[in-house]
């Protein structure tokens, strides 16, 4: 009694089997099935049909030719197929010869070739015309280029003999290849040149000027100066030479010095180089050392150039080295007194109150005619007779300038203090000066 559920199941996996097992139908049949690999032939059939619904479509069957289906089944259809005969390439002129394409056979008697199968007198081998524009013989060449035809005359318009070939003709007899203007028969290889009507006369490529047979026109000298404006097309004239490039100024050529004024005066391509007229020392106007200077052409103008800037003040070298007008004890720079006191100027003068001899008076001089430490600015009236700064102009003044008169500069009793009228001698001026102050 236990065998019988495995009896079952075995009953049950054939069955399954059969069903899988499914047959290639054969709708038409016609004993060809489409096979497609999921079905098995029924006895006595086989794969290969292409159309199970015609039973004269199969493997083996013969091909229609006409009806636009593979009916053996072997991928071609009609007149692909090796058991169908090409079609006739059609000879509608009647030539002998057809247009074949490639998918045609000439009828019997026919040959491929034409190239025209509308007009029976275009055929390969037949005579080129030459004149009708068309490849009659079906070489692909037309009229004169066909080997059949001559090449035809080159025309020679103006008659001269001479005429323009083009490689396509050739020269009819008597006459040449060669002319450039066949509208002017004094235009033509061996003519003479006219040298000035802007033509190549004798057709060797050069026009008037540059023909060989023409003599090269005289480069001009409209300056008189010797030298000419010379280019390709022109000669100087006798006792002129090449090389002018300002052909307006006489004063500008190759044989000129160059000069500063902003012109290539020498025609080097240079202007104005080497500093011509310069080099010279001069005076700059500015103080101190910045006033040596040397002579520059600049801008075509000459200028005087500062030889050095503005240093720092040296204040025992004489010398105002900071240009500012002040020299040594004079310039703050160089004053102990003037520490954290430089800008203060009461007189407007630039020179510090911390240094100026005469800070409430604007004497940026700062000249002190008699070393006495107070500025010439500042010594006006009895201040200036007050000759021992006393306060008062008195008989003690007097008798300084009593010791110092009819002396001058270089002599040893000369006293400057007494000098009033500061011209280097105490005389009678001076003691007028110093009676119309005494007392005061």
């Amino acid at each position: 009694m236990r065998l019988a559920p495995v009896v079952f199941l075995l009953v049950l996996v054939s069955a399954v089997g059969d069903v899988a097992a499914v047959q290639c139908p054969d709708g038409d049949r016609d004993d060809y099935v489409v096979c497609d690999g999921n079905c098995t032939l029924a006895p006595g059939d086989q794969c290969g049909d292409c159309d199970d619904s015609r039973v004269s479509v199969r493997p083996g069957a013969p091909e229609a030719c006409t009806n636009g289906r593979d009916d053996d089944c072997d991928g071609a259809t009609d007149g692909q197929d090796s058991q169908c005969s090409s079609p006739q390439c059609i000879d509608h002129d009647k030539d002998g010869y057809a247009v074949c394409n490639g998918s045609c056979v000439p009828a019997s008697g026919d040959q491929c070739g034409d190239c025209d199968d509308e007009r029976s007198s275009v055929r390969p081998g037949a005579s080129e015309a030459c004149t009708n524009g068309r490849d009659d013989d079906c070489d692909g060449a037309t009229d004169g280029q066909d080997s059949q035809c001559p090449p035809q005359p080159c025309v020679d318009h103006d008659n001269d003999g001479y005429a323009v070939c083009n490689g396509t003709c050739v020269p009819a007899s008597g006459d040449q290849c060669g002319d450039c203007d066949d509208d002017r028969s004094s235009v033509r290889p061996g003519a003479s040149e006219a040298c000035t009507n802007g033509r190549d006369d004798d057709c060797d490529g050069a026009t008037d000027g540059e023909d060989s047979q023409c003599p090269s026109p005289h480069c001009p000298d409209q300056d008189g100066d010797g030298w000419a404006l010379c280019s390709a097309s022109c000669a100087p004239s006798a006792g002129d030479s090449c090389g002018d490039c300002n052909d307006a100024r006489a004063d500008v050529n190759p044989n000129r010095a160059e000069a500063c004024n902003g012109r290539d005066d020498d025609c080097d391509g240079s202007t104005d180089e080497g500093n011509p007229g310069g080099g010279a020392h001069c005076n700059t106007g500015q103080p101190g050392i910045c006033a040596d200077g040397t002579r520059t052409c600049t801008g075509g103008q000459m200028q005087c150039s500062r030889d050095r800037g503005p240093r720092s003040e040296d204040c025992d070298n004489g010398l105002d080295d900071d240009c500012n007008g002040l020299i040594d004890e004079h310039d703050a720079a160089c004053a102990a007194d003037c520490t954290g006191n430089r800008t203060a100027d009461s007189d407007g003068d630039h020179v510090p109150d911390c240094v100026d001899n005469c800070p409430n008076i604007g004497n940026h001089n700062q000249n002190d005619f008699d070393e006495d430490g107070s500025g010439d600015a500042c010594e006006s009236g009895a201040s200036l007779a007050d000759i021992n700064r006393s306060g008062r102009v008195d008989g003690l003044d007097l008798a300084v300038l009593g010791r110092s008169f009819a002396q001058s500069c270089n002599d040893a009793a000369y006293d400057r203090a007494a000098d009033l009228s500061r011209d280097c001698r105490v005389d009678g001026e001076d003691l007028a000066i110093l009676g119309s102050l005494f007392g005061r």
